[in-house]
């Protein structure tokens, strides 16, 4: 039998993601495991966002320069935090949320790595991953995440279509609607 004990979740903060977030608590509730819910802003379009003109060019845009020494000096970890608060506890019922240990985890960096290095230090069972259910072409051109995941993990991945159905109480439901109706039913 394979003990399940600590699953790893991450998310981006989207719709999409909540499938996946959905079907983690659920088997973390029936394995009695742990749940990290992680949220990795990533590095690069942080560092997007910290971009600004030079002084003396705010109004004809030249080159651009990062602001001050440090490259992400508008990244603030609170508020990421707020954000995945705010998709846990907005979008799952209470008793939901109390039926298993949640830790919630936000980081800095290559969103891939990161997944990988959490698992790895929390030494996670099982990651559980929402597909965001890209093309076939554009998953040739660029991949996809799970799959970088998947290849650089310390355990397996379990990746779950939004659209894919999910037994609950012994019928077959779409992983999206489980979210929509609870989203309903707690608004």
């Amino acid at each position: 039998m394979i003990m399940i004990k600590k699953i790893l979740v991450p998310t981006d903060l989207s719709e999409q993601s909540l499938a996946g977030i959905k079907y983690a608590i659920s088997l973390a509730r029936k394995h009695s495991a742990e749940l990290f819910v992680l949220h990795v802003a990533d590095e690069e379009m942080t560092t997007k966002a910290t971009m600004a003109p030079p002084e003396g060019e705010m109004f004809f845009p030249g080159q651009w320069a990062l602001v001050g020494e440090v490259s992400r000096p508008f990244f603030d970890i609170e508020i990421e935090e707020r954000k995945l608060h705010s998709l846990i506890y907005g979008n799952f019922e209470p008793q939901e949320l109390r039926s298993v240990k949640i830790t919630l985890l936000v980081e800095l960096g290559d969103v891939a790595e990161e997944i990988v290095s959490v698992a790895t230090e929390q030494r996670c069972d099982l990651i559980v991953m929402a597909s965001q259910g890209k093309g076939w072409l554009a998953r040739m051109i660029s991949g996809s995440m799970s799959e970088e995941v998947a290849r650089k993990a310390p355990c397996p991945v379990l990746t779950i279509q939004p659209s894919a159905a999910v037994q609950e109480n012994g019928r077959w439901i779409q992983a999206r609607s489980l979210v929509e109706r609870d989203a309903v039913s707690h608004a």
